[in-house]
């Protein structure tokens, strides 16, 4: 399985994420994340955020409750430099994490 994986947000922008190995989550860069799940037709987004510092782990907390309902569930990351980035690709993500219930198609946050 490749360690890159794409969402489409809201927008229609597409975003590129790692899925983490290892030591990757100890650093203390900024990114956007994305909790997903990997699915038979693709990847299921299920919550995006963002963080100045991945090494302090606030991601922990909700990954954990993820997957307490999808124990299959990953944490993946977006290097960017800019917070005002980060925040605008997590609130174009965010939307579409939030209506787990609803069909949702490439277009709507399942990885491409």
């Amino acid at each position: 399985m490749s360690r890159r994986v794409e969402f489409r947000g809201q927008s229609g922008d597409t975003y590129s994420f790692l899925r983490l190995s290892g030591d990757d989550a100890l650093r203390a860069i900024g990114v956007t994340y994305v909790i997903a799940e990997a699915a038979a037709d693709g990847w299921r987004l299920l919550r995006a955020g963002h963080t100045n510092n991945l090494a302090e782990k606030s991601w922990a907390k909700p990954l954990a409750e993820m997957r307490a309902a999808h124990p299959t569930a990953e944490l993946l990351i977006r290097l960017n430099v800019s917070r005002n980035i980060r925040e605008a690709e997590a609130a174009d993500l965010t939307p579409i994490a939030d209506h787990l219930g609803a069909e949702q198609g490439p277009a709507a946050g399942q990885g491409l």
